[in-house]
């Protein structure tokens, strides 16, 4: 990860360093991948590393695996699957999930 973050910084590609590191479940890899994906809009395959986050434990995988089922971007759209999703990740303590709740 840290080599691939290097590479990076050095103009180089070392997404496949990080990626690499987030298929054996490295937690800031796989953070890192999911912000790569949902930028270039491979929805699919950021959902793909939100749920490996959220297999993980990881709460901000969880909020995010919700934000794709209530847009719909990556999986079908499913919003109550997505507000379970979004109180699985408010119970576990993120903010976002808590603040988006409230909204709902």
């Amino acid at each position: 990860y840290q080599y691939g973050l290097l590479l990076i910084e050095e103009g180089g590609d070392g997404i496949r360093f990080i990626k690499g590191a987030a298929e054996q479940y490295h937690i800031e890899s796989m953070l890192y991948m999911l912000d790569y994906e949902e930028s270039i809009e491979n929805y699919v395959e950021a959902f793909r590393f939100a749920k490996r986050l959220s297999m993980t434990g990881h709460h901000e995988g969880t909020k995010r695996m919700a934000d794709y089922f209530w847009s719909g971007k990556g999986v079908r759209r499913d919003k109550s699957t997505a507000k379970d999703l979004y109180r699985d990740a408010a119970n576990a303590g993120n903010k976002e999930a808590i603040d988006i709740l409230k909204r709902l």
